[in-house]
């Protein structure tokens, strides 16, 4: 009995060391006093190498939403402070609480806060993200957490912030007006292969490009055995704008204006386009023909090649501006009722048949502007000309592409080969004036000299 009871009080003094190492606190790197603590009452765990910190294990639990196994309540005595510290488990959702403090066993920079956390320590409640800075020291310390309230910087997150950017003012320039080749189209067609659209009021079928309504409709490209028609209400009008177009007709017309108010076909600026048919059609017999009124304006070229009949045919003939060359085994101009040139210039070349001129009205033909050069079989006198004007009779049938040069006072003003036989020539131009002289090379023959008088003036050239 005396041997065990040596024994234990050997193992009890032994002891000693151990609480108050277990019990000691680190000071801050402040310089102050060491603060001595007094343990009153500790619970300790078997004696295992392998067993977790009781204070980190008790915090990780309470972090993790599981309360600690076990509590230590440590009474902290001192010359600077006396303070008590309590350890509670209260946890609500997934949350942590981080301090930075290398030396505060509470320590862990890995969490984040998720969710709410509320009562832990006394602390008022902490919700929402972010890690919390409050109380710790900048030298790595440790933090004495005690029962007096603690001002905890509290992360609010500020409502969302709509950021408006005012653009600076825009100067704007006067309205320019937009030429019209520029103005947006009701459809813009391309005649390339099959032909294709895109815009509204056209239908196509096979090679036939149908247009429906009125509006202004652009085209380009080339098509063989295809055509253009038109089939808008009578009160409609249909502009027709060409832009570098070749359609060659196999079956009629290949512009055919069955209905409309009016069709205008203009030529852009710059381009060439080109229009024939060589099929036998008694009824439709223009490569261009329209049963109302059809006018032409712009600034480009049209070359129209008749293999049926008429060049251009319609009940009225409007032309107002552009180049023409109109070349017809019949008449290059035909109207049913009254032509009108206002403008441009017309070279035509009709055919021979006794009855046919290369110009020809039914009603009226008025020119009061532009320049015509027609060649063929007969020619129908203008009814009215502001200029004086020629229609030369050659008292012979030149061949097809002979040369005709034609002089004004010595000036050559116009050279071209007209496309079929002819006998006839008309010429209106602002450049013919009373009192010059007018001479004709044909092929290389120079005809008589004339002096031109006012009005109508009849010349024979033999």
């Amino acid at each position: 009995m005396n041997k065990k009871r040596t024994l234990s009080a050997l193992l009890a003094i032994s002891m000693i060391p151990a609480f108050c190492s277990c019990g000691k606190t680190d000071t801050s790197s402040d310089g102050g006093d060491a603060i001595a603590i007094e343990p009153t009452s500790v619970t300790t765990q078997p004696d295992d190498e392998d067993a977790p910190n009781e204070s980190s294990d008790s915090y990780h639990s309470i972090i993790n939403g599981h309360s600690p196994k076990k509590t230590t309540t440590t009474k902290v005595t001192g010359t600077k402070k006396s303070t008590k510290t309590t350890t509670k488990s209260t946890t609500s959702g997934s949350s942590s609480y981080t301090t930075p403090s290398s030396g505060n066993p509470y320590s862990n920079n890995n969490h984040s806060s998720s969710g709410n956390y509320s009562g832990y320590n006394n602390r008022p409640s902490y919700s929402g993200g972010g890690s919390s800075s409050g109380g710790s020291s900048s030298s790595g310390g440790s933090v004495i957490t005690t029962n007096v309230p603690i001002t905890t910087a509290v992360h609010h997150i500020p409502a969302p912030t709509t950021h408006v950017t005012t653009a600076p003012p825009i100067t704007t320039q006067p309205p320019v007006e937009v030429p019209d080749e520029e103005k947006e189209f009701t459809a813009v067609i391309d005649l390339n292969g099959i032909p294709s659209f895109t815009g509204s009021n056209v239908a196509v079928k096979g090679n036939v490009v149908n247009i429906t309504a009125g509006g202004n409709y652009h085209l380009s490209g080339f098509t063989f055995g295809g055509r253009i028609c038109v089939n808008a209400a009578s009160e409609e009008n249909v502009t027709l704008v060409l832009d570098g177009v070749d359609i060659h007709s196999m079956s009629g017309p290949a512009i055919l204006v069955n209905s409309a108010k009016n069709c205008t076909i203009k030529v852009c600026e710059g381009t060439d386009n080109s229009l024939s048919d060589n099929t036998k059609d008694n009824i439709n017999n223009g490569v261009i023909f329209s049963n109302d009124t059809l006018r032409f304006k712009g600034s480009g070229t049209l070359n129209i090649n008749a293999g049926n009949a008429h060049g251009i045919a319609g009940s009225d003939i409007v032309v107002e501006s552009g180049t023409y060359n109109v070349n017809a085994i019949s008449s290059g101009l035909h109207a049913h009722n009254d032509i009108n040139i206002t403008g441009g210039t017309l070279t035509i070349s009709g055919g021979t048949q006794e009855e046919k001129s290369a110009i020809y009205a039914e009603s009226r033909f008025s020119c009061t502007g532009g320049h015509v050069f027609a060649a063929g079989n007969a020619v129908t006198a203008p009814t009215s000309s502001p200029n004086p004007y020629i229609i030369a009779d050659l008292g012979y049938t030149a061949a097809a592409e002979s040369t005709v040069e034609i002089y004004l006072n010595g000036k050559q003003i116009k050279k071209f080969e007209p496309y079929n036989d002819f006998s006839c020539l008309m010429l209106i131009t602002p450049e013919i004036t009373a009192g010059k002289s007018f001479y004709t090379i044909i092929n290389g023959e120079k005809s008589t000299v004339s002096t031109i008088g006012k009005g109508q003036n009849k010349i024979s050239l033999k």
